[in-house]
């Protein structure tokens, strides 16, 4: 989120307290947000990742495939064990 983004980058020069205040938004999420930063990054390296083998697939088949047999491609790799689909 941008608005927590500015008070990381400024929490150096001026309170924190203060700048969640004048933002709208609570201390509680702040801190929140600085503490998952390391969740976030690995989400988006399996993201990033996941795009490249996305793509190694697209590529291989001439860009014909749509995403339900590049999902099925992706499902029957031998490679990864890690599920495809976020959702259950």
């Amino acid at each position: 989120m941008i608005r927590f983004q500015f008070v990381d980058d400024h929490r150096n020069t001026h309170e924190v307290k203060r700048m969640c205040f004048v933002l709208g938004i609570q201390r509680s999420s702040f801190y929140k947000w600085c503490a998952s930063r390391s969740a976030r990054t690995a989400r988006q390296a399996a993201d990033d990742a996941l795009c490249e083998r996305i793509e190694h697939h697209f590529e291989f088949w001439d860009h014909t495939y749509g995403y339900r047999r590049i999902a099925a491609e992706l499902a029957d790799d031998p490679h990864v064990d890690e599920p495809v689909n976020r959702k259950p």
